[in-house]
């Protein structure tokens, strides 16, 4: 397990975030709050079937009473830690780091080991909102490498919910409407008749001008996969995402030399040394990057600067996180996005929560405007998180 350098937490900041080039923080306290976020309706994907999400929230409080939050909602199926496993972490993790004082040059480094990643993630993500809000600068201002802007605007695609048809053409003309340009469906749940006869209604509904993305999760082999490509193909589809579980990388190779559809990496790309394995097996075209899955935003930062060296697209999702990851999430993408472009992401998934913590910004035309409040750019409301929590610490 990691610890403090010096114990002392801090980081160097872009010359344009106007703080100095360095922020240092003490963190003074530190609460975890168990939560439930239920769902306005059932989401599925091939393996499971989603009413709410289960999470662990991070909140730190510095000697000034500026506060910095994470979140840690490990997504069933994942392969990531379990909900129990990221709290007793994190509950350790704090331990370390409550009353450590930041000062000098000292690195942060992250006391939660690598076998928990979406605690690790949410409790980077918290120090960098803290180190961001104390500085006064946007959590992405804080992360970013180049003097290049970031970008304010992030353009998403809509997320297909629905199995039966009457109910995906609502979604699709929502969609639609809404100014998305692109659309994502889960397959592999269903017959590949039923699945091939809802992207082919998924295509009719949106046009032409929409893209649309295919997620698998895992759930083909080869033979089904193939199968299944040769049916979809025919609807111009972006990529497939995760066809195959993720110790088959040959064998996704394989199936990215003969698919008439692009290939994506998810489930298979959630630390550097899991991509590089993808990009040195050929296994895939695009990387998905889940910050939340990665251990954390700088991680999420490094895997997808890795993906882009070797020439593989590159996109951010979430793992259908809550207001805090998702906010994290979108600073990512803003960063990236401000290197060198990104493609739709997968972050405008807060509609389909009944409940949560904070207010995300508005998705318009198919796209979020991030907001220029410092750190994450989000008011958590701690009355929503009494309200949704199961029990704190």
């Amino acid at each position: 397990m990691g610890g403090l350098r010096n114990s002392a937490w801090s980081i160097h900041c872009s010359s344009r975030s106007g703080c100095g080039c360095r922020v240092a923080i003490k963190i003074a306290s530190a609460r975890l709050f168990r939560v439930r976020l239920p769902l306005l309706r059932e989401v599925a994907n091939a393996k499971h079937t989603l009413t709410h999400r289960d999470g662990v929230l991070v909140q730190l409080t510095s000697d000034t009473g500026a506060h910095g939050w994470g979140e840690a909602s490990p997504f069933p199926g994942f392969g990531l830690e379990a909900v129990d496993d990221a709290y007793r972490a994190l509950e350790d993790a704090l331990k370390q780091v409550t009353g450590s004082h930041c000062s000098g040059a000292a690195e942060f480094e992250n006391p939660v080991d690598d076998l928990n990643p979406t605690a690790r993630g949410a409790l980077e993500c918290a120090v960098l909102d803290l180190l961001a809000r104390t500085a006064n600068v946007t959590m992405r201002d804080l992360m970013a490498s180049t003097d290049a802007p970031n970008a304010v605007r992030v353009e998403c695609n809509a997320l297909m919910t629905a199995r039966d048809l009457d109910a995906l053409s609502d979604e699709a003309e929502a969609a639609v409407a809404g100014g998305f340009k692109t659309v994502k469906l889960k397959v592999g749940g269903l017959s590949l008749d039923e699945d091939a006869s809802r992207v082919a209604h998924l295509r009719k509904c949106v046009g032409g001008e929409v893209s649309i993305r295919l997620d698998a999760n895992t759930v083909y082999d080869l033979e089904s996969a193939l199968a299944a490509l040769d049916r979809f193909a025919i609807h111009d589809i972006e990529y497939l995402e995760q066809p195959l579980p993720i110790d088959e990388l040959d064998a996704m190779a394989r199936l990215r030399a003969k698919s008439p559809i692009r290939i994506a990496a998810d489930e298979a790309a959630t630390s550097e040394q899991s991509v590089r394995r993808v990009i040195d097996a050929g296994a895939a075209d695009v990387i998905i990057v889940k910050p939340s899955a990665t251990g954390g935003p700088l991680a999420a930062l490094q895997i997808a600067r890795a993906a882009r060296r070797a020439g593989l697209g590159v996109t951010v999702t979430s793992m259908l996180d809550g207001a805090i990851a998702t906010a994290s999430a979108l600073q990512v993408a803003s960063v990236l996005a401000g290197e060198g472009g990104l493609p739709a992401c997968g972050l405008a998934t807060q509609g389909l929560f009944e409940r949560n913590v904070a207010a995300l910004p508005s998705v318009v035309d198919g796209g979020v405007v991030l907001s220029s409040d410092p750190g994450l750019g989000i008011d958590v409301d701690p009355a929503a998180v009494n309200d949704v929590s199961m029990g704190l610490t």
